[in-house]
């Protein structure tokens, strides 16, 4: 008997390569915004890269998840989600990794 939402079956090694991208990719991104707020410059610098990868990672799992109904669950390709609010946050993030550079020149 099938399900009514058509998620039958066993996952594929996609949803499943999807899934682990996504975890490491959250975990990247923790661990560069935690070295964001360090002490250190080259720290702060690292976490911002971190932060990027982090961010890049977890996209392509969110792409290669299931997909229910022929749209990405987390729809992280369109317009109005994704460059909305990544387009801002990493404008913020450049503006204030310039901001702590040109304060802590001395």
């Amino acid at each position: 008997m099938e399900d009514k939402h058509g998620d039958s079956g066993p996952p594929t090694m996609t949803e499943g390569l999807g899934v682990v991208l996504m975890v490491v990719g959250a975990v990247i991104g923790i661990v560069g915004l935690l070295f964001l707020f360090d002490g250190y410059l080259g720290s702060q610098i690292a976490g911002g890269m971190l932060l990027l990868v982090g961010l890049s990672v977890g996209s392509i799992g969110s792409f290669l998840y299931p997909k229910k109904e022929g749209k990405n669950k987390f729809n992280l390709l369109s317009w109005t989600s994704t460059a909305k609010w990544r387009i801002p946050f990493f404008a913020l993030m450049i503006l204030y990794s310039l901001y702590v550079f040109v304060t802590n020149r001395g």
